[in-house]
């Protein structure tokens, strides 16, 4: 039986930086199907990693700061949109993709369609428990364009 695990990624206590973990808050009230597994990550790089190992499938959900995007707006990505290379350096400095490109070498089973939802922030340094109209407005976008892509895209059911 296919396994999708929905990722919600952010820091609690830091504004717009809060928008993963509070559209993962959302899903968790809707989604009760058992092959759906809905985790908060307040982690990253190689941390990462161990939360998706041994899924079909993964979304992951958190904020981004570009600039190139009006504040609140959504943007979905995969791995393959980021431009990252395998480097020499020590397990502190392992981010997300290189910890991605690492699994694939070693024959990790990771899932085999991953994808990334992302609301456009402003603010991720101001330490708050709120996030920005613009960020809270798009926060309840991404719940419809998860649970679309839930439904859709990977044909799973959410109850």
């Amino acid at each position: 039986m296919p396994r999708l695990v929905i990722l919600g990624l952010g820091n609690s206590i830091l504004s717009d930086d809060i928008v993963g973990l509070k559209i993962l808050d959302y899903l968790q009230k809707v989604i009760t199907s058992p092959q759906i597994n809905l985790e908060v990550a307040e982690i990253g790089g190689l941390k990462l990693l161990d939360s998706i190992l041994d899924y079909d499938h993964a979304i992951i959900i958190d904020s981004i700061k570009t600039g190139q995007f009006p504040i609140g707006e959504i943007v979905e990505f995969s791995p393959a949109d980021f431009n990252f290379t395998p480097r020499s350096s020590m397990i502190h400095d392992v981010g997300f993709f290189d910890a991605l490109l690492m699994a694939k070498k070693l024959e990790m089973k990771i899932p085999e369609v991953i994808k990334i939802v992302a609301v456009e922030i402003g603010d991720n340094s101001t330490v708050s428990l709120n996030m920005s109209k613009e960020v809270e407005a798009a926060a309840l976008q991404a719940v419809e364009r998860v649970l679309d892509i839930i439904q859709n895209e990977y044909n799973y059911q959410i109850c």
